[in-house]
């Protein structure tokens, strides 16, 4: 299976820009006799990763991927520890550099948050 996939398309991740958290909607806490009482009814998982340096013309059309839909996208792969799920997807910001061959290329900042 490929690091990652979003609407079918395999993205390229940058090596050690994977970062998730994990929130859960609900509360926990201690009881006055020290047991744990919980109401959380669902946990979702938000992850922060940057693209691989890519041509601005391919930066592009990852990015257009990723903010176009107002709709969920389907999702998977090793990176999220899933075969499959809906997850909202958004840009956070980009950086340009100087590729070896001399050309401007730009890595995306991206969001991907679980739905469901």
């Amino acid at each position: 299976m490929s690091f990652l996939i979003v609407a079918g398309s395999t993205i390229p991740v940058a090596a050690g820009s994977v970062s998730v958290q994990t929130v859960e909607v609900g509360d926990r806490h201690r009881s006055f006799a020290g047991g744990v009482n919980s109401s959380v009814t669902a946990v979702f998982r938000t992850w922060r990763f940057q693209t691989v340096a890519r041509k601005t013309t391919d930066a592009a059309t990852l990015y257009s991927l990723f903010s176009a839909s107002s709709q969920p996208l389907a999702c998977s792969g090793d990176m999220l520890n899933s075969t499959g799920m809906n997850c909202d997807t958004r840009v956070e910001g980009w950086r340009s550099v100087v590729g070896s061959t001399g050309g401007q290329m730009v890595s995306l900042d991206v969001v991907l948050e679980e739905t469901t």
